[in-house]
């Protein structure tokens, strides 16, 4: 792969990748919102059907980055002029990317459950 060509398709994954983790921001933004703003005046039946909402939407875009890294990973395959820097290292990506995004969803149903607690 020439030079260009992976300045191409760095660029191409760069920008699906900030595209997910913004999709991903949006959706815990509203679920925080929703549970801060009517997360104690919600019934049980409620609550669970707004987590399971947000649990599926921000588990799929977790999947479409793990998804977009190991495409990104294949393409890469080959000795490249990357693999001298450690931030493009794919398998530091595919670990701490979607351990973030969980974490963030775990943190995100943990305070949907203090708000509705009232701690």
């Amino acid at each position: 792969m020439s030079d260009v060509e992976l300045l191409e398709v760095v660029a191409a994954f760069q920008a699906n990748g900030i595209s997910t983790f913004t999709v991903y921001i949006s959706f815990t933004f509203a679920f925080l919102m929703v549970g801060y703003f009517a997360g104690p005046k919600l019934n049980l039946i409620q609550t669970i059907a707004v987590s399971i909402l947000y649990v599926l939407s921000s588990s799929a875009t977790v999947f479409n980055m793990i998804t977009v890294l190991q495409a990104m990973d294949s393409l890469l395959a080959e000795p490249n002029r990357l693999d001298q820097y450690l931030l493009w290292d794919i398998r530091l990506w595919l670990i701490f990317m979607p351990a973030v995004l969980v974490l963030g969803i775990i943190g995100s149903l943990y305070f949907l459950y203090t708000q509705r607690r009232g701690t």
